[in-house]
């Protein structure tokens, strides 16, 4: 039982797990971001939006892209794109809330302004977490060619150099001079 234990490490580099958030992202362009209710009711998802293919195109090229990219290719592409995709999210958000609110402005007054309203969906907040965790995965991705950490000078082991030592704090570096 104890070989099938996952460590930090592992879940750190797991291409599986960070594919999850852009796919979640491309998923979300499926579900309602913009909901009318009131005499007559209709959801818009994401797709339907200005910026919703690219946005999926987007989402699925950053997914895909573990499979065929070297690491240093692929944190770039991670960073840049979970970038560009969040800013794509944000500025649609953006764009639909402006649209609500010119909405509200043009009905009020109107005696048909409370019949009818108009909100965000569930589909906007999960692209929005989507995406950000996307960019932020881009950013803490590890970018060295093999994966592994790097290893300072003062760490490796004088006596045998294929072993890198166990970092030292001050006072038991003062011990061993003494």
């Amino acid at each position: 039982m104890a070989n099938d234990e996952i460590t930090v490490e592992q879940l750190r580099e797991s291409a599986e797990l960070r594919m999850v958030w852009p796919g979640l992202v491309a998923l979300t362009l499926f579900l309602p971001w913009v909901r009318v209710s009131g005499l007559f009711s209709a959801q818009v998802t994401g797709m339907k939006m200005d910026l919703g293919i690219v946005m999926f195109v987007l989402a699925v090229g950053i997914a895909i892209s573990t499979l065929f990219l070297e690491k240093r290719q692929e944190r770039l592409l991670w960073l840049i794109g979970g970038i560009l995709l969040l800013l794509l999210v944000l500025g649609t958000t953006a764009n639909i809330y402006d649209s609500i609110d010119q909405y509200d402005t043009q009905m009020q007054g109107n005696i048909f302004q409370d019949a009818v309203s108009i909100d965000f969906a569930y589909g906007a907040y999960i692209a929005i977490v989507g995406s950000l965790a996307t960019a932020i995965v881009g950013y803490r991705m590890d970018g060295s060619e093999t994966g592994a950490e790097t290893v300072s000078e003062e760490s490796i082991d004088e006596e045998n150099p294929r072993e890198v030592a166990e970092p030292r704090n001050d006072s038991q570096s003062e011990e061993q001079t003494q």
